[in-house]
C-alpha cells in the first residue's frame, strides 16, 4: 500500500536521492566498476546456466529465418557496396597491397594440387550431352570454315578448285551436303570424341600446368588497382545482384534443409560452448572488460550528460523512487 502524497522529509529525501543517482550515473568510475564487477559474476557462469538451447533456437528461427529482409536493409547494403566501389583508395591501392604474395601462393597451391576434385570436374563437364553438342558443332564449323575459306588455298593456285572439289565428292559420296556429313560422322563418333577431350584436358591442366596459369595470371592481376573492380560491377550490376540475392534468400529461408541447417547448427554450437562461461564466449570475438570500457567511455560520457541536462534522467529516475518514498514501509520509517 502507498500514501499519496509525500511529507516534507520524504520529499526532500526523493529529491536529494534523485540528484545522487543521476551523479552517480555521470561518474563513470561507478560505471566502470561495475562492468568490472558484471564480468566477474559472468565469468564464473557458463551459457547454460543463463540461456537454454531452446531459447537461442527460437530466436534465430524468429529473427533470421521467419523475417524477410525489408528493401530498405537491401538499399542500404547495395549502398555501402557501392561506395566501397567508388572509394578513392581503391585507385592508389594495388590488389597486392590486399593480398600477399605469400596469400596467393597458399591459394594457387591449393587449387593446383586439387587434382581428384579437378578430375571430376572435367568428366562431369565431359559427360554432359549439352557439352557433346556445343562440341560437335564447333568442329563441325570448324572443317566447313577450313574448306571453303582457308587463306592458304587461296593463295595457291588450283588448290581452292581442289578443296571444292573434295567437297564435292564427299557430299555425292555419302548423298548429302557437308553439314549434313560432318554432323552425321560427329553424331556417330561424339562418344569417342568426348572421351579423347577429357583425357587429353586432364593430362594438359595437370598440377603444374594448373599452378603455371594460376601464379600467371596473379602476376598480372596484383599489378592492378583495387578500383578496377569498379569497371566489372557497376551500379546496376549491384542492384540487380543484391535484389537477386534477396529473392533467393526469401525463396529459401522457409524451406526445411535451411531451416534444419540453422537449427542443428546452433544445436552444435551450443553443445561445444554451453559449459563456457559469457567472458569465455566475448573473447572469442575480442570483447573484453577494457574494451567495453574504452568503447563506452567517450559517447557514454557525453550521453549521459547530455540526458541529465535535458531534463530526461530526472524524469525517469524520479517517478521509480516516488513510490517507493510514498509507500507504506517507508512512510513508516520517516514518521519515526
Amino acid at each position: 500500500m502507498t500514501s499519496s502524497k509525500l511529507s516534507p522529509k520524504a520529499e526532500a529525501l526523493l529529491n536529494a536521492h534523485v540528484e545522487h543517482t543521476i551523479a552517480q550515473l555521470q561518474n563513470f568510475d561507478v560505471i566502470r566498476a561495475e562492468v568490472a564487477a558484471l564480468f566477474e559474476q559472468l565469468l564464473e557462469t557458463p551459457l547454460s546456466t543463463l540461456v537454454p538451447l531452446d531459447i537461442i533456437q527460437r530466436i534465430a528461427k524468429e529473427r533470421v529465418l521467419d523475417i524477410a529482409p525489408s528493401n530498405q536493409l537491401r538499399t542500404e547494403i547495395a549502398n555501402i557496396v557501392k561506395d566501397a566501389l567508388k572509394n578513392p583508395e581503391g585507385k592508389n591501392t594495388l590488389i597486392s597491397d590486399l593480398v600477399p604474395d605469400a596469400t596467393a601462393e597458399v591459394v594457387i597451391n591449393l587449387i593446383a594440387n586439387e587434382t581428384d576434385k579437378r578430375n571430376q570436374l572435367i568428366h562431369q563437364i565431359f559427360s554432359n550431352p549439352a557439352t557433346g553438342e556445343i562440341l560437335s558443332t564447333t568442329i563441325s564449323h570448324a572443317i566447313k570454315d577450313y574448306m571453303e575459306n582457308n587463306v592458304v588455298t587461296k593463295k595457291i593456285p588450283g588448290a581452292s578448285s581442289l578443296m571444292k572439289l573434295g567437297k564435292g565428292v564427299l557430299e555425292r559420296a555419302t548423298d548429302s551436303n557437308l553439314d549434313d556429313a560432318l554432323q552425321n560422322y560427329l553424331s556417330r563418333n561424339i562418344r569417342n570424341i568426348m572421351s579423347i577431350s577429357e583425357k587429353k584436358t586432364k593430362e594438359q591442366l595437370g598440377s603444374k600446368q594448373v599452378h603455371r596459369i594460376a601464379a600467371e595470371v596473379w602476376s598480372t592481376i596484383k599489378t592492378k588497382p583495387a578500383s578496377i573492380a569498379g569497371k566489372f560491377v557497376d551500379d546496376q550490376t549491384v542492384d540487380a545482384a543484391s535484389h537477386l540475392i534477396v529473392v533467393i534468400w526469401n525463396h529459401i529461408r522457409t524451406g526445411k534443409y535451411v531451416q534444419s541447417i540453422v537449427a542443428e547448427g546452433t544445436a552444435g554450437w551450443y553443445a561445444r560452448n554451453s559449459n563456457r562461461s559469457i567472458v569465455e564466449l566475448l573473447s572469442d570475438v575480442n570483447v573484453t572488460p577494457d574494451f567495453i570500457v574504452a568503447e563506452l567511455e567517450p559517447s557514454l560520457k557525453t550521453t549521459i550528460k547530455h540526458l541529465a541536462d535535458n531534463g530526461y534522467l530526472k524524469t525517469r529516475i524520479e517517478p521509480l523512487l516516488r513510490l517507493f518514498y510514498a509507500s507504506t514501509e517507508a512512510h513508516a520509517i520517516l514518521k519515526d
